[in-house]
């Protein structure tokens, strides 16, 4: 694994290259993340593709501008990450706000897409869905004692049950670690809120029959533990198929959220080893 840094679309975005061999994957992470919530999957796919994780503008350790907050930005940051890498086209890889970024991109560079994999995201959002992200960023501007208190309050969240070695990762990736021993979630929060903004006042549906190459839906079974509470329900799922031509969906049971990329990262890998077809036993 490998750490650097590119100037893309006027800002640095910090890139994770996982390694690897073969056809690029981008993967790009959900609304209060960053790109290590992809170290689980990332470690499945690299026998046969490079793999590269983003963080986005406002996450992380990319630069944190005042503004720029939105899918069509992001997009034309993650176009100028692969050309600041020489890839002329990737497999795009997007986890919630990451699936709608990949839509966007899709649309917008048509080009650099080889194939698009959505997990759980790129579908219209409720008030609800709102809701239940926002204990994720009320956390961003909260001063914590030590890394350990931190872990052990992210520990109590069930969205992360069973906790895996990824998470401790994940999380201490996400930390400014300050002298006196304090964290804090290099998040910006005043970027999210903008994102939320910026999302509530797009219609995601408008790019479905925008996109032209061949794209997998991945749903969380048990989203956020709520059945009226779902990402991506029956009739998005169905929506998306009708109008992107050749869509494929595949459902990973009692994954949540979040588990989908951390205790449930195999099983979703191996989904996309199936879609991408290099599946193995």
């Amino acid at each position: 694994m490998k750490d650097r840094k590119v100037h893309a679309n006027n800002v640095d975005i910090h890139v994770v290259d996982f390694g690897g061999e073969g056809t690029p994957i981008v993967c790009v992470h959900g609304l209060t993340a960053n790109s290590r919530c992809f170290d689980s999957i990332a470690a499945s796919l690299t026998d046969h593709y490079q793999v590269f994780g983003i963080d986005l503008r406002g996450r992380g350790d990319s630069e944190k501008p005042p503004y720029g907050y939105d899918i069509y930005t992001h997009a034309k940051d993650v176009h100028g990450v692969l050309r600041a890498l020489s890839i002329p086209s990737c497999i795009f890889i997007g986890h919630s706000l990451g699936a709608f970024i990949g839509l966007a991109f899709s649309t917008l560079f048509p080009n650099s897409v080889k194939q698009l994999i959505l997990l759980d995201g790129g579908c219209p959002l409720s008030e609800t869905i709102f809701e239940k992200i926002r204990p994720s960023i009320d956390r961003l501007d909260v001063t914590y004692p030590s890394f350990e208190a931190y872990i052990q309050a992210m520990r109590k969240n069930p969205f992360f049950h069973p906790w895996t070695i990824g998470h401790e990762q994940y999380f201490y990736a996400d930390c400014i670690h300050f002298p006196d021993g304090t964290v804090r979630s290099k998040v910006s929060k005043e970027a999210v809120k903008e994102e939320v903004e910026a999302l509530k006042n797009v219609d995601i549906t408008k790019f479905y029959d925008k996109i032209k190459t061949h794209t997998l839906l991945l749903r969380a079974g048990d989203c956020f533990m709520d059945d009226n509470a779902q990402m991506v329900t029956d009739e998005h799922v169905k929506q998306l198929q009708r109008k992107i031509v050749g869509s494929s969906y595949e459902l990973v049971e009692e994954a949540n959220h979040y588990s989908i990329l951390f205790s449930k990262a195999d099983e979703t890998a191996q989904f996309i080893h199936r879609f991408l077809g290099t599946a193995h036993n």
